[in-house]
C-alpha cells in the first residue's frame, strides 16, 4: 500500500488488518475483478446497517516531474487497485477526502466489518494483564490496529502513524519456559523501517526461535518487536471481534 499525502493511515491500517484474511475483504467489496467500465461499489457499516457507495476509477492526481501520480493512496507494490478505490469510496461516504484525515483504528474496523469493536489504552494496564488478552485476540485472527507513538519516535517507528497488529508470541527455551514476549506488526506502507530489538536481522534470533515464529526476513513491512516496547510506544490497540457471516446480508 502506497499512502501519499492523505493522513488516513488509521483507515488504511484497519483495511490492511482485515485483508489478512481475503474473505473478509469480500464482505465490503461488490466487484470481484476490475470492471472494464471503471465502476465499483463498496459497502460500509453506517448507523447499524450496510450502506453501498459507487465510485469510478478516476483518482485525484498531482504533477510529479514529467508526469502525474495519485495524490492520495496509489495502487500497491503488487499492482492491486482495491485500496485506493476503497479509500475514494469512503471519502465519498464522508463527503470528501479532507473529512477522513485523522481518526481511530476502531472506527475503521467497525465501518468495514459491522462487528463489535474494542479499544485498549496500553498505559492504563500492566503488561501481564494484557498479554493473555492480546494473545487470545491473535489466536482468533481478529483484525487489530495500533497507533504510534508516545514520547516521540524510536527505532524507526513512525510517530502519528497507525500499524496493523498481527500476532503475539512467547519465545520459549528448551524446557518450555517463556524467555521473551514479542509482537508481530505490519507497517501498511509495506516497508520495514523498524530498527530495534527483534528486527529481522537481529542477532537475538536463534535458529530455534526463528522456527517458533516462522520468521520471514523479507522486506515486506512485517516485523517483530518486544512486547514491552509495544506497550511503551503504542498508545492503544483496537480490535474487531470478527465472526464469519452465517448468512447472506442484503446488499443495498
Amino acid at each position: 500500500m502506497k499512502q501519499q499525502s492523505l493522513g488516513d493511515c488509521w483507515f488504511l491500517s484497519a483495511a490492511s488488518a482485515i485483508a489478512e484474511d481475503p474473505e473478509r475483504v469480500h464482505r465490503f467489496t461488490h466487484n470481484r475483478e476490475y470492471n472494464k467500465n471503471g465502476a465499483f461499489r463498496f459497502y460500509f457499516w453506517v448507523k447499524d446497517g450496510w450502506y453501498g457507495v459507487n465510485v469510478d476509477d478516476r483518482l485525484p492526481s498531482r504533477k510529479y516531474g514529467n508526469g502525474f501520480r495519485p495524490w492520495a493512496t496509489q495502487r500497491s507494490y503488487a499492482k492491486a487497485w482495491w485500496m485506493p478505490l476503497l479509500e475514494k469510496s469512503y471519502a465519498k461516504l464522508n463527503q470528501n477526502y479532507d473529512r477522513i484525515v485523522g481518526g481511530w483504528g476502531k472506527e475503521g474496523l467497525r465501518t468495514l466489518t459491522g462487528m463489535p469493536t474494542m479499544n485498549f489504552w496500553n498505559s492504563q494496564y500492566e503488561p501481564e494483564y494484557l498479554i493473555p488478552i492480546y494473545k487470545y485476540f491473535a489466536s482468533r485472527n481478529y483484525p487489530m490496529t495500533a497507533g504510534c507513538c508516545t514520547s516521540g519516535s524510536i527505532y524507526g517507528l513512525v510517530s502519528g502513524h497507525a500499524y496493523t497488529v498481527l500476532d503475539i508470541q512467547e519465545l520459549k527455551d528448551g524446557g518450555g519456559e517463556t524467555q521473551h514476549t514479542i509482537v508481530k506488526m505490519r507497517n501498511p506502507w509495506a516497508n520495514e523501517m523498524y530498527k530495534g530489538p527483534w528486527r529481522d536481522d537481529d542477532p537475538l534470533w536463534t535458529e530455534e526461535w526463528r522456527k517458533q515464529v516462522n520468521l520471514n526476513a523479507e522486506n515486506d513491512g512485517v516485523f517483530w518487536m518486544p512486547f514491552e516496547t509495544f506497550m511503551q510506544k503504542y498508545y492503544n490497540l483496537a480490535v474487531a471481534v470478527y465472526q464469519p457471516y452465517k448468512y447472506q446480508v442484503k446488499q443495498l
